[in-house]
């Protein structure tokens, strides 16, 4: 299997968050276990919760609240 050449697909494509996801089940003995459509649906979810992350972020700091929403900006 030719992992670092999707890897960089993954990534070229700006999808980190899969990526990562990616990552961590091959480093995981147990997620071979799973079946392919379960693993696809982990990588997807990982990816939806990075992108959504980064607006809300991106919206926090755009609102220039006057108190801090939260600890991470």
């Amino acid at each position: 299997m030719l992992i670092k050449p999707t890897m960089e697909r993954l990534r070229a494509m700006r999808l980190t968050g899969m990526a990562e996801a990616f990552s961590r089940q091959m480093e995981d003995a147990q997620m071979h276990s799973l079946s392919f459509e379960e693993r696809v649906s982990m990588m997807v979810d990982h990816q939806w919760m990075v992108r959504q992350d980064k607006a809300l972020t991106r919206r926090l700091k755009n609102a220039r609240l006057k108190v801090r929403a939260c600890g991470k900006i």
